[in-house]
C-alpha cells in the first residue's frame, strides 16, 4: 500500500507554518485548526514537526522563557524522515519507529500534501494484515474443500 492511499484530506496547507513563528503562535494555530501537529517549513520545504509532544519538551527546556519569545526552529522536532506520496506504508512505518517519530509530513513534487500519524500507519498495517489473514484462511478452507470432492 502507498502513502497516497491514506491521504483523505487533500488540503494540508493550513498545517504548514514557517519556522520563524513562535511557539505561542503555533500553539494557538493547533488550537484553531483542532489538529495534533503542524509541519514546520523553511522556504516552503518541510524541516520539522511541532505537536503537543514538542510543547511539553519546550516547557521543560525553556522554563524561564515565555512561549511568545521562542521560535519554532528551537522547539520543533527536526524531520529526518519525510514521506513521498508513492512511498510504501510498511517501509515508512519502520522508519518512523526507528526514528521515534509520531508524525510524518508527506510531500509530492516538493509540495506538502499531507501529515500522517504513527497511529494511522499502524492501524492501516493491522487492517492490511487482518485482510491478508482472512484471505489465506479462505484459501486454505477452499483447499480442504477441494480435497473432499
Amino acid at each position: 500500500m502507498k502513502i497516497k492511499d491514506l491521504l483523505v484530506q487533500p488540503d494540508h496547507s493550513g498545517r504548514a507554518v514557517p519556522q520563524t513563528w513562535t511557539v505561542a503562535a503555533a500553539i494557538e494555530h493547533l488550537r484553531t485548526l483542532k489538529t495534533s501537529a503542524l509541519v514546520v517549513t523553511a522556504a516552503e520545504a518541510p524541516v520539522g514537526v511541532f505537536s503537543a509532544r514538542e510543547v511539553l519538551r519546550c516547557l521543560l527546556a525553556h522554563r524561564e522563557r515565555p512561549f511568545s519569545e521562542i521560535p519554532l526552529a528551537e522547539a520543533m522536532t527536526r524531520q529526518a524522515v519525510v514521506a513521498e506520496a508513492n512511498d510504501d506504508v510498511g517501509h515508512l512505518l519502520a522508519a518512523m519507529l526507528q526514528a521515534d517519530l509520531t508524525h510524518l509530513p508527506v510531500v509530492d513534487a516538493g509540495r506538502i500534501v499531507g501529515l500522517l500519524t504513527l497511529a494511522t500507519l499502524v492501524r492501516r498495517q493491522i487492517d492490511s494484515l487482518v485482510a491478508e489473514l482472512h484471505h489465506l484462511q479462505n484459501y486454505i478452507a477452499d483447499l480442504h474443500g477441494a480435497e473432499d470432492d
